[in-house]
């Protein structure tokens, strides 16, 4: 080689180590060098920064003695089970290694590092050692794990079935209440899996759901039915937030599903009050309109009319009071005509008297035969038995034999004045016949026997209930009103 070459090669090796002075000056990372024995030969100002000594005090200190002598849990640390010592005593490249190292002042600091060898003619005759300071981001993930560790806690009492996704939308947590309710180990619900107990005619649109939260386009707030470990399918709300970093990322999906069983429940309960009610507000004011026609047509005078009417509304007014203090769940024969004669059963006592089991009817049956109680108490105290001081009216039902949903009743009258069959019947007795016989489907037969008024009405009772059951026996019973 001539001068010049010789020259030429110089003048390279003066670039290359002022370009190295600039890179080692300038980077973020600290930067040691060691001899063959560890000795730190060079330490740049990144390093001197991160672990507080001066360059100059840590020339020719062991490097492993310097920064890397103890454990975090202050056990000390032997030279020969340093990573770093080993990569560099083997003459083998270390890197990414996660350890913690100490300042000056004995303060920990988490570090990654990355060791290389330097290698002549075989032999190693020192390293390059960079460090680089991971404590904020290490910081970060412990907060990170405990988050996630209080996260799991939480999820783990109360009562939603909590999950948890990636970003792309890979569940890979569901908490113990989805296995509880499932009966699926929460494994195989990982990824999309979960959409397997979801109810065939919801799944098509939960998934489509999903997609579009995961792609950012639309929130994520739908209702489907899960299936049980038990084989039926309840209503669950589920709603997803995704957790964002600084840079407006997703980093994680969390969500619950709710269990809205019994408000689906409830809302149904309530559409079906409304429609009942529609229902019952119509058949009123139809009954209301039947008795002010049947009344006009009866009555001999405005006052008749406006008296007649009254009761016949104030009556049927009693009976929706009864029917709702009972949550429309029906009423007894008893108290619909308790109510009705209560007020004539003055002395002598036992002048009413009410005999059969307890049985109870549905709304519709108890509104007829309110009614019906109603103005056949009135005839009685103005044409009848309780027209008298010494009159009397029994009335006793039972169901009918081998019928249990069928209702045989009778109004018996004795003592009073002697009866004779009107020359034209009256709202009483159209009620009768229309309302018992026709509207429900039941048969009505009135004796006007000299003696008193005797009326059979059997009716079937329409919701189809039975004797409760301290009455489904064939006992009766006997009661003074």
């Amino acid at each position: 080689m001539n001068d010049e070459s010789l020259l030429s090669a110089a003048t390279e090796r003066d670039q290359s180590a002022e370009i190295a002075a600039v890179v080692a000056k300038h980077a973020a990372d600290a930067i040691f060098l060691m001899d063959a024995a560890g000795r730190i030969t060079f330490a740049n100002p990144a390093a001197e920064r991160m672990f507080g000594w001066t360059q100059s005090e840590l020339l020719e200190r062991n490097l492993h003695d310097a920064l890397h002598h103890h454990y975090p849990d202050g056990r000390p640390y032997p030279k020969e089970e340093c990573p770093v010592a080993q990569s560099y005593r083997a003459g083998e490249p270390l890197t990414g290694h996660e350890d913690v190292f100490f300042r000056k002042d004995g303060s920990p600091i988490d570090v990654s590092c990355s060791n290389a060898p330097i290698v002549r003619n075989g032999v190693v005759t020192g390293s390059v050692l960079t460090i680089q300071d991971i404590s904020a981001r290490k910081a970060a993930e412990e907060a990170l794990a405990e988050s996630e560790a209080r996260f799991r806690a939480l999820a783990e009492v109360i009562p939603q079935l909590v999950w948890s996704t990636r970003p792309d939308g890979y569940c890979d947590y569901l908490n113990a209440k989805w296995a509880e309710y499932t009966g699926v180990p929460v494994e195989r619900h990982y990824g999309t899996g979960w959409l397997d107990v979801v109810h065939p005619a919801d799944r098509d649109p939960t998934s489509k759901a999903w997609a579009l939260f995961v792609q950012g386009s639309a929130p994520y707030d739908i209702e489907y039915r899960l299936r049980s470990k038990d084989g039926d399918y309840q209503w669950f709300q589920a709603r997803a937030s995704a957790q964002r970093n600084e840079e407006g990322e997703i980093v994680r999906i969390f969500g619950t599903s709710t269990n809205i069983s019994d408000l689906k429940a409830a809302e149904e309960r309530q559409h079906l009050m409304t429609r009942e009610l529609h229902h019952r507000v119509k058949n009123t004011l139809a009954t209301v309109q039947a008795i002010i026609g049947s009344t006009a047509r009866q009555a001999t005078s405005i006052e008749e009319f406006y008296h007649r009417v009254t009761d016949r509304i104030v009556s049927l007014a009693r009976t929706h009071t009864m029917l709702v203090n009972n949550e429309w769940g029906g009423a007894t024969v008893e108290d619909l005509f308790r109510a009705e004669l209560a007020a004539y059963d003055e002395a002598p006592k036992g002048r009413v008297q009410l005999e059969g089991p307890r049985v109870k009817l549905s709304a519709e049956v108890a509104l007829a035969l309110g009614m019906a109680a109603h103005e056949l108490t009135t005839n009685a105290v103005k044409y009848g038995a309780l027209s008298t001081p010494y009159g009397r009216v029994k009335v006793r039902w039972s169901l009918k034999e081998g019928h249990d949903h069928c209702l045989v009743l009778e109004w018996i009258e004795s003592g009073g004045p002697p009866v004779h069959e009107p020359a034209r019947k009256g709202f009483g007795t159209l009620l009768l016949e229309r309302v018992l016989g026709r509207q429900l489907n039941g048969h009505v037969k009135i004796d006007y026997a000299p003696e008193g008024v005797h009326v059979w009405v059997e009716a079937p009772l329409l919701s189809g209930p039975s004797p409760e059951p301290d009455a489904a026996s064939s006992r009766r019973r006997v009661r003074d009103v």
